[in-house]
């Protein structure tokens, strides 16, 4: 399951990088290429992790999957809402497009992990 997990995230994760680094690259100047890189750096490192647990507790049969999404989702946030407090005063002349950056990063990658848990879901249970 983790291959399949792996190949479909690098393929997201190339996708949002060549949409996102050429609009980046085209429309904005080197400082904020760099928030934008940043953010989707730190959630490319949560997904990832808050993922690949949540595929190990899965396919452990464990009782507690309810528990570990919500410390998963608490944790992710957690750093996330910290990152933003420290990255926020570095970008405060281009702030609009650093939080836009932030929060578009967050829902994709957010989008991107409860739809490939559901299908996980889906084909556990059919079997």
């Amino acid at each position: 399951m983790y291959k399949n997990f792996l190949k479909n995230y690098v393929i997201f994760c190339l996708i949002i990088l060549v949409v996102g680094g050429t609009l980046t690259t085209l429309l904005a100047d080197p400082e904020v290429q760099l928030g934008v890189l940043g953010n989707f750096l730190i959630f490319f490192v949560l997904t990832l992790l808050s993922t690949v647990l949540l595929i190990n507790v899965l396919s452990k049969n464990s009782d507690n999957f309810q528990l570990f999404t919500l410390a998963s989702i608490f944790v992710k946030m957690i750093f996330a809402v910290i990152y933003f407090y420290f990255v926020f005063r570095t970008f405060k002349n281009n702030l609009l497009i650093f939080v836009g950056s932030f929060f578009l990063s967050y829902l994709l990658f957010t989008i991107f992990e409860v739809s490939f848990l559901v299908r996980f879901l889906r084909k556990k249970t059919d079997n």
